[in-house]
């Protein structure tokens, strides 16, 4: 059986972020939440609907203070502890096509942070 957890409450406060590419490509992420199975691994689909070439790069960010004012997004580093990795970091994905994007983590956080 594998155990499902929602990848933000398993490693929260840390955020996979397409958005850049998302409001300037035609492109699909699936699903937008992932579940991390029991060997700490998740993936998801990302899908051309464009007719050029596309070039991505994936960034993972903790949100520090979520839903408050201070709310802060903070770049994570992969030899960061806790990390979240990202595989492949970069890729092309040509016109039409889709390619899985894989997350490891290294060392999920036991509870959400504050």
């Amino acid at each position: 059986m594998v155990a499902k957890i929602n990848l933000l409450s398993r490693l929260a406060p840390l955020l996979f972020v397409f958005a850049p590419f998302l409001a300037q490509s035609n492109m699909t992420v699936y699903p937008m939440a992932v579940s991390i199975n029991s060997q700490d691994e998740g993936n998801v689909r990302v899908i051309s609907k464009s007719n050029e070439v596309q070039y991505i790069k994936a960034t993972v960010f903790r949100i520090d203070n979520p839903s408050t004012p201070q709310e802060n997004e903070v770049e994570i580093k992969s030899g960061d502890a806790n990390h979240l990795v990202v595989m492949p970091p970069k890729f092309a994905l040509p016109a039409g096509s889709s390619k899985t994007v894989r997350f490891v983590a290294m060392e999920p956080e036991q509870k959400e942070k504050n």
